[in-house]
């Protein structure tokens, strides 16, 4: 081998070794490229009168569940399964007779979503008009959440028209006792599973302990005011768990204001 010929190999296998001891250095690995997330599909609508709000794909929903600092709302009508991380169900025409449900702070981020995306449009320019400044509607709907290859909750649902009661001026030592609806408005039996409360001087019970799909049972709640000795203003919270896949569990707050008798 002529002289020349042995520096050529010699160079290469210096440079080999090298590219070995580097490699061994990093661990004999190269770190793949992050992954950036893609941004949302989104369209702003104008709402008549003034304000917007926002439209939604099923993708950017999905990806917005991942950190979820919203309420999500199904107000489809008659209830037809869900997705999850839903936290309240609204028919879409009764938006603002449930505002005690949504958050006083008018700046609070509300997604909405139906079935096919119409009733919910109905309720993101009513939100708009009630003042909510940050609204988002699932456009498309639950249909185009499925046609994504997402999937629905179903089986039965809990709703209580009314979830907050004050019985007013209730003079000491007196019981006083309201009877509240309990709807099932969903596709299979709903089952009670315990009816709890936030204090002993009141009491609860729902009745019956199965609802039928499309039925209604009755929540009756006591408040005994001769078991506390202090007048004035009180605050008790009834608490029902069910087999609801969405809302397995729901409260009503009861209220009133012990008087001297």
């Amino acid at each position: 081998m002529t002289k020349p010929r042995i520096r050529f190999v010699s160079m290469l296998l210096f440079v080999a070794t090298a590219l070995v001891l580097a490699a061994c250095a990093t661990g004999g690995t190269t770190t793949p490229p992050q992954k950036q997330e893609q941004p949302l599909q989104t369209q702003k609508v104008p709402v008549e009168g003034g304000g917007s709000y926002t439209d939604v794909d099923a993708t950017g929903l999905a990806a917005m569940l991942k950190n979820k600092d919203f309420l999500l709302v199904n107000v489809h009508i008659p209830y037809a399964g869900g997705i999850e991380g839903t936290d309240l169900f609204i028919p879409f025409d009764k938006i603002e007779e449930n505002l005690d449900k949504l958050p006083p702070d008018k700046s609070a981020k509300l997604v909405v979503y139906c079935r096919s995306g119409g009733m919910s449009a109905i309720s993101a320019r009513a939100l708009v008009k009630l003042g909510y400044t940050n609204v988002w509607n699932l456009d498309g709907g639950m249909n185009g959440w499925k046609a994504a290859g997402y999937t629905l909750v179903s089986g039965p649902k809990i709703e209580l028209p009314q979830t907050k009661h004050d019985f007013g001026e209730v003079p000491q030592g007196n019981v006083v006792t309201v009877t509240l609806p309990v709807r099932n408005v969903g596709t299979a039996d709903l089952h009670i599973k315990t009816v709890a409360t936030s204090c002993g001087c009141t009491s609860a019970k729902v009745e019956p302990d199965v609802i039928p799909p499309q039925g209604e049972g009755t929540l009756t709640a006591w408040y005994n005011s001769g078991l506390h000795p202090d007048e004035g203003p009180i605050w008790r919270v009834v608490y029902i768990t069910t087999d609801d896949p969405l809302t397995p569990e729901v409260k009503v707050d009861i209220r009133a204001t012990v008087i001297a008798p």
